[in-house]
């Protein structure tokens, strides 16, 4: 066991520990099958999940009235924080199960690019700015994205029925609409591209887990009184009680007072 990271050979953090080592074992058997269980259903099952800033509501409204009339099941979640709803709508699409699609609306480019940011944090999350419905297809077609962004100022409610149906109704690695250039070859390097963007992700979170490991034994050594190779040791003289006192007094002598001055 010499060669195991320390918080898991000690009892204080066996359990949280082991079950961050159980949850990575999961990962590792689970992961392999990422790619055939991400995709998703071109028909009518996918549902969206909604989601704003707090100057996106009148463009989120119209979206969802434009798929609740075709009988898209539509789960609203309301406007918040940029960074909240993103992460609110893409929680939602990751439990999806590959069945739910999440479409953020916001009121500037900048916002617009920052929740695809924050949506993307979350495993088996693509997130992609759509300005149009050219974007919004080949996003589908070339990356599998299953969160797209809509910004107010530059989508209206005249045009974002389009992209919203070109968003629903565009396969991953299928031939968009208008494009006589696609070919079979094609389509097989955006799947295997999407293969190794699925072990990218592995790595990214193995790196994650091996920081929280050694932050985990810098604490514990830093709460031992452990110090790394080459630092200098503590000094605990600094952590020592002060003088107990004595019948409510402390056994320390006063000060001395500094001496009169004298006399000329």
């Amino acid at each position: 066991q010499a060669h195991w990271p320390k918080p898991l050979c000690n009892f204080q953090g066996r359990f949280v520990n082991c079950h961050l080592m159980a949850s990575v074992m999961l990962r590792c058997i689970v992961r392999p099958s990422f790619v055939a269980l991400r995709r998703f259903s071109s028909g009518s099952s996918v549902s969206v999940v909604l989601g704003c800033d707090s100057a996106g509501e009148n463009l989120k409204r119209s979206v969802a009235q434009h798929l609740q009339a075709k009988g898209v099941s539509v789960s609203d979640l309301g406007s918040d924080k940029f960074y909240n709803i993103a992460a609110s709508v893409a929680r939602e699409v990751k439990q999806g199960e590959g069945q739910r699609r999440g479409i953020l609306v916001c009121g500037s480019a900048a916002q617009g690019a920052a929740v695809a940011v924050v949506a993307n944090k979350f495993k088996g999350v693509y997130a992609f700015p759509a300005t149009d419905a050219v974007a919004a297809r080949n996003a589908r077609a070339f990356y599998d994205a299953n969160v797209i962004s809509l910004v107010d100022v530059s989508v209206d409610a005249g045009s974002a029925p389009d992209i919203v149906d070109a968003f629903l109704s565009q396969g991953f690695a299928e031939a968009p609409a208008d494009a006589p250039w696609w070919t079979p070859e094609l389509a097989e390097e955006f799947r295997s591209s999407l293969a190794e963007v699925g072990k990218t992700e592995m790595r990214a979170m193995d790196e994650g887990v091996q920081e929280f490991l050694q932050s985990a034994n810098a604490m514990e050594d830093r709460d031992r009184g452990f110090a790394p190779p080459g630092a200098a040791p503590p000094n605990f003289s600094d952590f020592a009680p002060a003088t107990p006192p004595k019948n409510g007094h402390h056994t320390d002598p006063p000060p001395t007072p500094p001496p009169l001055p004298k006399r000329k």
